[in-house]
């Protein structure tokens, strides 16, 4: 709802990031309620959406693939899993030589990340039950999972052990994340700062490698700590780079 469209907001910031680095919309698959905020009464500024005050309309130029309102937990294991149907035509692709971005904000508890009217529940053990089912498909290269949701770390430590994924949460697993930038106009959180962090770390440092951008977020985010989950299974983080998943390679 209005009051959370923070998490609207992360999202398509997350989306305009990855629009502007390359990625066309078959590349992403974008679920969210953007039309809902967008439209809603509450905001003045209709068919806009903001992350921060007099930035840019996020909105703009969206392509919605499916809306929080219809999704449910196990829809988006099937979406992760490539498995099409009438009810979810666009799927990811069933392809080991691609990384995956899975990007995820919204609200979360002790296990869950959840989201909607009846409070769906996205599981650390449905996290974890779909992404080694996804391994041992061969349905990646690498996988990095950036998580904006309270109490983070306890969902995403449920990849522990699995080869060639990567998990950065916004909190550890006993804690709140935090919003930020908050607009008097529109009387609402315009954004997570976890999030906002994250987008412009990565914007603004392009050369960097994830144990760079791991000390940026640190730093930056205050209130709850940053937790990098199974980074033995990954690749070295002093050598390797984010850009493999936030900027399309030509």
């Amino acid at each position: 709802g209005w009051s959370n469209s923070r998490h609207t907001s992360d999202v398509l910031n997350m989306y305009r990031l990855l629009r502007k680095n390359g990625y066309d919309d078959s590349h992403i698959i974008l679920i969210s309620n953007a039309e809902e905020i967008a439209t809603n009464e509450k905001n003045i500024y209709k068919g806009k959406i903001y992350n921060i005050t007099n930035g840019d309309n996020l909105y703009k130029n969206v392509q919605l693939d499916y809306s929080t309102d219809t999704i449910s937990s196990e829809d988006v294991c099937n979406i992760l899993l490539g498995k099409k149907s009438r009810h979810l035509p666009v799927v990811l692709p069933t392809d080991g030589h691609s990384n995956i971005l899975l990007y995820w904000s919204g609200h979360g508890s002790m296990n869950n990340f959840i989201w909607g009217n009846t409070y769906h529940h996205f599981s650390a053990k449905m996290l974890n039950a779909t992404v080694q089912k996804m391994a041992d498909n061969n349905q990646f290269r690498k996988l990095l999972i950036c998580s904006e949701p309270c109490y983070s770390a306890s969902v995403l430590r449920s990849i522990d052990g699995i080869p060639g994924v990567l998990g950065i949460a916004s909190s550890n697993t006993h804690e709140s994340s935090f919003a930020d930038h908050y607009d008097t106009n529109l009387a609402v959180w315009l954004c997570d700062l976890f999030s906002n962090n994250l987008i412009y770390s990565i914007e603004n440092h392009p050369g960097q490698t994830f144990i760079e951008l791991y000390h940026d977020l640190v730093k930056e985010t205050t209130g709850s700590h940053v937790t990098v989950l199974n980074y033995a299974r990954f690749d070295n983080l002093y050598l390797s780079h984010p850009n493999e998943f936030f900027v399309r390679m030509k």
